[in-house]
């Protein structure tokens, strides 16, 4: 294992960026274990949305004689009196982890990021069970919070009719009822995006459906942003390049009806966002896509279908908890040591119930914790 010959280098100037894209891609094609890895969706989230949310970069980059072996991508964020550390893009990337060559070891990296001194807090939320970034987690962090099950359908069907043979009646009856509507209105295809304009055309529509949808619904999300269709585009079409692009519409004759973009690789088809035209809503759209996407996945030979993270009956339903997401924590320094133990007297006492009451250090420890957790007020 690389480990004491490893040399750690922190980056913390997204101008430094573009000078080891070339080694880190290099890396995630012969290591990479999931297309949320891919140095191309940090540089496309630092570009649209982590500058112009108020992060800051600190990437650790081990070294092995001049060759890059490892690579750590965080983000900082400041609330109120700390500077907080977690994975980059932590809101869009669903499996974040250090990126990691067959073999290295990755101690030399994390304990460069913990002696780095920019950061007070690390919440580092997500993470795999299965990962490289959970062993060395267990030694040095502390384990917060309840798990998170992520659901999946294992595609062991010997084809799609298997699949959707082996449905609820119910479920089966539904999927043909709302087809047959749609069928009405005009010939149905589900078609995949490849090439550039028709990449751009289905994300752009996958946009409008999210803002519709969130419109409709007075909620405020983040698919009503400026531009958030331009940052999509430049996922779907880095994506397109990796080869891990998945984006289908459901065409009823020339209108889209509903849209995903996910990725498929060798741990399946990832489910990632999908929408669908709310005037088609009693229609059931999005629905039906999502059954044609498990039959697609499964007739081209795919193991798993993933519903990434997220709650939602369908999940349930369908799929069976196949992998547990962790949250840990770990501290720098006296301001970041308080915080952290302000944060876990406040967890076990919320969990031991205790009556409600506030005497000054309740107060005190009640602020560093809504800082550390991103709480309304931080």
């Amino acid at each position: 294992m690389l480990g004491a010959s490893m040399h750690v280098r922190l980056l913390t100037e997204l101008s430094d960026l573009d000078h080891v894209l070339p080694d880190w891609r290099t890396l995630y094609h012969a290591s990479g274990r999931s297309p949320f890895q891919n140095p191309e969706l940090h540089r496309i989230w630092w570009q649209h949305l982590g500058l112009r949310e108020g992060w800051t970069p600190l990437i650790a980059l081990g070294y092995h004689y001049g060759t890059l072996v490892a690579v750590a991508s965080f983000a900082i964020r400041r609330s109120r009196m700390l500077r907080i550390l977690e994975w980059a893009g932590t809101a869009a990337f669903d499996y974040p982890d250090i990126l990691l060559s067959d073999s290295a070891d990755p101690g030399a990296l994390w304990q460069a990021v913990r002696q780095s001194g920019y950061f007070d807090i690390a919440r580092l939320r997500w993470v795999r069970s299965d990962t490289t970034s959970r062993q060395p987690l267990t030694g040095f962090a502390h384990k917060i919070g309840d798990d998170q099950l992520i659901h999946a359908i294992n595609l062991a069907h010997s084809n799609s009719q298997a699949w959707f043979a082996s449905l609820p009646k119910s479920m089966r009856a539904e999927h043909r009822e709302k087809l047959r509507l749609i069928e009405k209105r005009g010939p149905v295809a589900m078609r995949q995006a490849t090439q550039p304009e028709a990449i751009r055309k289905a994300v752009q529509t996958l946009v409008r459906f999210k803002a519709e949808w969130s419109r409709s619904r007075g909620t405020e999300t983040v698919y009503l942003s400026d531009n958030l269709d331009l940052y999509f585009e430049d996922v779907a079409m880095a994506a397109c390049r990796d080869q891990t692009l998945h984006l289908t519409t459901l065409d009823c004759g020339d209108e889209s009806l509903a849209v995903h973009l996910g990725f498929a690789g060798r741990d399946g088809l990832y489910y990632y966002v999908s929408s669908y035209d709310i005037a088609a809503a009693k229609l059931s759209p999005g629905r039906v896509h999502m059954n044609l996407l498990v039959m697609w996945a499964i007739d081209n030979g795919l193991h798993r279908f993933d519903f990434l993270r997220g709650d939602a009956d369908y999940k349930t339903r369908l799929g069976t908890a196949s992998r547990c997401l962790e949250d840990y924590m770990f501290s720098h320094g006296l301001i970041g040591s308080a915080a952290l133990q302000a944060f876990l007297w406040q967890q076990n006492r919320r969990a031991a119930r205790a009556e409600p009451g506030q005497d000054m250090l309740t107060a005190g420890a009640r602020g560093l914790s809504n800082a550390v957790s991103g709480g309304a007020d931080a």
